[in-house]
């Protein structure tokens, strides 16, 4: 009898011992889980949809550069720093021709911007700084619509670029310079992960 109560102790005491080995496992694996199954990063949002008049009040569309990465800069003529990024993507544009790149600049010309003081040209200004700088790709005036649809804007120039699904890979306030645009366009081209939004601040 003394044999069978210590056999049956030991069985039981074993019993009890796996049964906390599993209750820790299981503990465990759901540490794990809980890990890996932790809020992974948002994927980029699309960029909004927008029609909006051109210099020559011919109406121009985020869709029309279906199939293109697209690269956007909120700018006025009136703003230096937005005319120096004009010119930056003049340049980019005529490097990236024969790329299925697209570039776009929003002005803000004919908008009010109401920071201590009002800053409001004509439609002409922007149309002489285009002329005068060799701006050849399409320009076209903002909307405040346009402004909320990217997040509104705390700076100029802001410039955006996009994939060719048009989903926002990264977002500039202030001046980029052209080497790390065309870093831009060249990492987008290379890349197959799923994009996410870069915001880089002056």
């Amino acid at each position: 009898m003394g044999g069978m109560r210590t056999v049956r102790y030991n069985f039981w005491r074993m019993c009890c011992f796996c049964g906390w080995v599993a209750a820790f496992g299981l503990a465990m694996i759901g540490m794990v889980s809980v890990v890996a199954d932790g809020p992974s990063p948002k994927p980029a949002a699309t960029a909004p949809r927008f029609k909006l008049k051109d210099l020559d009040g011919a109406e121009v569309k985020l869709s029309d550069f279906e199939g293109k990465a697209v690269v956007l800069v909120f700018w006025a003529s009136w703003d230096e720093p937005s005319r120096k990024q004009m010119v930056t993507l003049a340049e980019v544009h005529r490097q990236w021709a024969d790329k299925p790149v697209a570039v776009v600049g929003l002005s803000l010309d004919t908008f009010k911007v109401t920071s201590g003081v009002t800053n409001q040209t004509s439609e002409a200004s922007v149309k002489s700084f285009a002329m005068s700088n060799a701006i050849r790709f399409p320009v076209v005036f903002a909307t405040a619509e346009t402004i909320a649809g990217f997040g509104g804007l705390q700076y100029l120039p802001t410039t955006f670029v996009l994939d060719t699904n048009h989903v926002v890979l990264a977002k500039h306030e202030g001046v980029t310079e052209k080497s790390v645009l065309d870093a831009r366009l060249k990492a987008l081209f290379a890349a197959t992960a799923v994009p996410q939004v870069d915001v880089v601040k002056p």
